[in-house]
């Protein structure tokens, strides 16, 4: 896999259909409200940066993301 250029801009496809740019900080809220601890999140956004590509779906990232924040909750258990 590629490593992903940071400064490079990803587009996220909606489930309506419309597109918008990725924000980490979206991300990190909605790990923050299911409970996650920040140490834990800044792992799970660095290993997703390296999977994520231009035009994915928010249905792919999310699948991305918790399965990410599932290995590392494993780890640390």
């Amino acid at each position: 896999m590629k490593k992903k250029d940071k400064h490079k801009i990803i587009s996220v496809i909606k489930a309506n259909g419309e597109t918008e740019q990725f924000n980490e900080d979206k991300i990190r809220q909605s790990l923050l409200r299911s409970g996650a601890k920040t140490n834990v999140i800044d792992k799970v956004i660095k290993n997703t940066l390296k999977k994520i590509y231009h035009n994915i779906s928010t249905k792919k990232l999310y699948r991305i993301v918790f399965s990410e924040l599932r290995k590392l909750n494993r780890s640390s258990a």
